[in-house]
């Protein structure tokens, strides 16, 4: 029995790589890009505007962690807990990846806003201080100071 996707016009079969060629190309293009997600060209952590009782901030995310978020915001380095984020959105990401309702994010999100801060490793209490001595700090400052 002969199989006529297999062998037959050579027209057909210069149609069937090229469509197959286009189809793979066309994959590579699925998703963020560099040129389209500011944290992926820069050692920067990604933008958010978050908001609190007493405060809203245009912030750079610093670091994540398991009581809540330092960012720079105001000349600032600061400590947010997460029981005083009313609601945030971070620039690039999801929906899904953001704090509210002063509840901490659930653990897939908080790993993805972990990723795209300046720290994704955290920051050591030495590396920490010296950021704070080199921005005329002493310690991190919080929600209004």
């Amino acid at each position: 029995m002969k199989r006529e996707y297999l062998s037959g016009d050579p027209m057909k079969m210069a149609c069937r790589a090229g469509m197959l060629a286009l189809c793979l190309a066309g994959g590579c293009r699925y998703g963020l890009t560099v040129e389209s997600f500011p944290p992926a060209r820069a050692p920067k952590g990604v933008t958010s505007k978050i908001t609190t009782n007493r405060a809203r901030f245009v912030a750079e995310l610093i670091e994540v962690r398991d009581d809540g978020i330092v960012i720079f915001a105001q000349q600032r380095f600061r400590l947010l807990p997460y029981s005083v984020i009313v609601s945030s959105r971070f620039d690039g990401m999801s929906s899904a990846d953001t704090i509210s309702d002063r509840r901490p994010p659930k653990p897939a999100a908080r790993e993805r806003l972990r990723l795209v801060s300046r720290f994704p490793q955290g920051l050591s209490p030495e590396l920490l201080q010296k950021l704070l001595e080199a921005n005329g700090q002493t310690e991190l400052g919080g929600e209004i100071s």
